[in-house]
């Protein structure tokens, strides 16, 4: 009997925790400190939203469904990336923006080109790694395909797009490491700045420069759009770019702007799209990427 009562009890624990894994712990686990330090996000239970004065410009929620992490803590954290992009191109969000995040076991974020019921963008997320950074960094690589907001299968030079998320994710954490910088508390503002160095650590510019590797790579590149190693050689120097000019990001809210049916998979009209795309005073973005890369615009834009 005492045998039978205490494998019914290993059951009912085993049970029991396998349930509250499923169903995350949701909300409860932001400090005080955290919601000072960013007065403008606000917690609804699960879902996150940033404000500016009174105006939402995003909200975040995620499924309840399997996250290692507390699901408030998730989504406060993918606000707090929003807060600083928001900073450095707050024109982009004229339009509040909602994301849904739901949980996959793949160490890599990806946005869906479809949009929810409610035209949310859904993102599959993932919440392995290294805590509050981790998390930080995937999503600002998800929310530079949003900004871009050109969500279709077979879009022109890809991995480009790629580079400028991977870019903004880094940039983002290095962001959030100087916002920290501002509390008493040190741990957030090293965590999110060791990030940042970790992503990039082995990552240097091209011996042979920047032209002759691109020439080198473009066919490559066309063709694999993730491969983060090639991806992140432009995008360090896409971070130099935005560290020394704030504006320098905000040029890639245009990227795939006004998009005609018919497009050319070449860097060459990409450039020149966006140029012809951008406002007067952020067209100094893609002449800078051009220089860069070596480059010129396409003569011909096929409309």
């Amino acid at each position: 009997m005492l045998r039978v009562r205490t494998l019914s009890i290993t059951i009912f624990i085993i049970v029991y925790i396998s349930a509250h894994y499923l169903v995350s712990p949701s909300y409860g686990f932001i400090t005080q400190e955290e919601m000072e330090q960013f007065p403008s996000i606000k917690l609804n239970g699960t879902s996150a939203s940033l404000y500016e004065g009174t105006k939402l410009i995003m909200k975040i929620s995620a499924d309840s469904m399997g996250w290692a992490f507390p699901v408030d803590e998730i989504t406060f954290r993918c606000a707090a990336v929003g807060y600083v992009v928001n900073k450095a191109m707050p024109f982009a969000f004229n339009d509040p923006v909602e994301i849904n995040l739901s949980k996959w076991d793949q160490s890599h974020p990806r946005i869906l080109f479809n949009r929810g019921p409610n035209k949310e963008y859904l993102v599959k997320f993932s919440d392995k790694g290294n805590q509050s950074p981790y998390i930080a960094f995937g999503f600002g690589q998800e929310l530079g395909h949003v900004l871009i907001d050109y969500l279709k299968p077979g879009s022109p030079q890809m991995w480009f797009e790629e580079a400028f998320c991977e870019a903004l994710a880094v940039w983002s954490l290095q962001q959030l490491a100087l916002e920290w910088e501002k509390s008493i508390d040190l741990y957030y503002s090293k965590a999110f700045s060791s990030e940042a160095k970790f992503l990039l650590y082995d990552i240097n510019p091209p011996t042979e420069g920047y032209p002759q590797w691109f020439a080198k790579n473009r066919g490559y590149l066309t063709g694999k759009i993730n491969d983060r190693g090639k991806n992140s050689i432009l995008a360090i120097k896409l971070i130099e770019y935005a560290n020394a000019d704030p504006t320098f990001f905000q040029s890639f809210f245009y990227l795939r702007k006004n998009y005609p049916v018919k497009v050319v998979d070449s860097m060459e009209w990409v450039l020149k799209r966006w140029w012809e795309n951008c406002p007067d005073h952020l067209k100094s973005g893609p002449e800078r990427v051009a220089k860069l890369l070596g480059i010129k615009f396409a003569e011909e834009i096929y409309r």
